[in-house]
């Protein structure tokens, strides 16, 4: 057995599709809290698009687009992972894709999820018009 819990460095909140009641008595789904973890977050791809001007402008700023791929590595019997929800680590939101028992330790899972960031040409630069 591997121990992989000095890896799991990572505070993890977890957000996922919770049953309510409206006032009406109607049934429906808001996105809420479910807990926090502790996971490894490793980044696994990066996929950068930028759009041009004609495809995706707003008063002529072009938008441009970043994807990512990350890994959550957390105890399997931490959460009952689902495609509708999605973590918050450090202030960005990680939609999930799916999940799969970690091989090499039965007590552990993998749960990759994507990272997507859209920016106009803007967002970066400063007052004084510096990129920081």
């Amino acid at each position: 057995m591997i121990n992989l819990a000095g890896k799991l460095k990572n505070r993890v909140e977890v957000y996922g599709r919770i049953e309510t009641v409206a006032e009406s008595g109607a049934v429906k789904y808001d996105y809420g809290f479910v807990k926090k973890v502790w996971a490894a977050v490793t980044p696994c791809l990066t996929n950068i698009n930028v759009l041009g001007t004609k495809d995706r402008s707003y008063e002529g700023i072009a938008e441009s687009t970043v994807a990512m791929k990350f890994k959550f590595l957390m105890r399997i019997d931490a959460l009952n992972v689902q495609n509708d929800m999605y973590f918050v680590c450090k202030g960005q939101k990680y939609d999930v894709m799916y999940s799969i028992p970690y091989f090499k330790d039965g007590s552990y899972m993998e749960v990759y999820t994507t990272l997507r960031i859209e920016n106009d040409d803007n967002t970066f630069k400063g007052e004084d018009g510096y990129a920081y």
